[in-house]
């Protein structure tokens, strides 16, 4: 599948459409598309979108990063837990269901058995907890092993998990709404560019300017796919065998990955 090389700089001009899009007087959407829960407030969307917010210096978007917090604060659980998501509409507050929201593979980096969890390795480096020698050994991993030439965007981990391996059956019951992570897509090998724009800005403040910026070209190119006929999709995860925009449209912390 050939992939259009969009203009940089309209790239992060549809990004930071998305972005304001998404903004309401509760804080930051995941999506401003009604589709299943994506038109809440989600503390995991909500501070990586703040964060790309901070980064660009946008007053708007760091009142919104303020009333995301508010949101979340004001929603507490009665134990001290920070609510997954709050519907600002219905006033509904979510801490998780039967898929659990501790967002373990990406926010308290835990690594997916003997597979390559790539959040939990560039946040170790971007954190400093990772030593030089291992990063370079992540650097060479991604690059010459886990991301496809078509594309540069990375998966949430490697390799794949298919129906012949014994991680398959622990797989098919961890879903919310509906089953997503067949071969090639969601977690399950899909591509993501939000994983990506925390990978640019960790090549960018190590001084690997060229390497970050091929990486952010693979965003652009991601944030600009077709999704039901439309361009500039900025869609969930890209299909990692298709390459193709897959999951929900116009969502908010893709749109972030352009901008940080």
């Amino acid at each position: 599948m050939s992939i259009a090389h969009p203009d940089p700089g309209e790239a992060v001009d549809r990004a930071m459409d998305v972005v304001k899009a998404c903004i309401g007087p509760h804080g930051f959407l995941a999506s401003p598309i009604q589709n299943d829960n994506y038109r809440r407030i989600w503390a995991r969307d909500g501070a990586i979108i703040g964060l790309a917010g901070l980064m660009t210096g946008d007053s708007e978007m760091a009142t919104a990063l303020r009333n995301t917090l508010d949101t979340l604060a004001n929603n507490q659980g009665p134990h001290g837990e920070i609510p997954s998501n709050v519907d600002p509409v219905s006033g509904r507050v979510s801490y998780g269901g039967m898929t659990g929201r501790v967002d373990a593979d990406l926010w308290f980096v835990i690594g997916y058995g003997y597979r390559f969890d790539a959040f939990a390795n560039i946040l170790a480096s971007l954190l400093d907890i990772s030593t030089e020698t291992r990063r370079q050994t992540v650097d060479d991993f991604i690059e010459n092993d886990i991301v496809p030439k078509e594309i540069k965007l990375l998966p949430a981990f490697s390799p794949v998990i298919k129906p012949i391996d014994k991680d398959w059956e622990d797989l098919q019951i961890t879903f919310s709404y509906s089953f997503k992570n067949r071969p090639y897509e969601f977690h399950n090998g899909g591509l993501w560019p939000m994983i990506t724009g925390f990978y640019v800005a960790d090549l960018a403040g190590r001084g690997k300017k060229a390497q970050a910026a091929e990486y952010q070209a693979g965003i652009h190119k991601a944030n600009a796919l077709p999704m039901d006929g439309d361009p500039w999709s900025f869609p969930e995860y890209v299909n990692g065998r298709e390459f193709r925009a897959e999951g929900n449209r116009l969502q908010c912390w893709r749109a972030a990955a352009a901008i940080m």
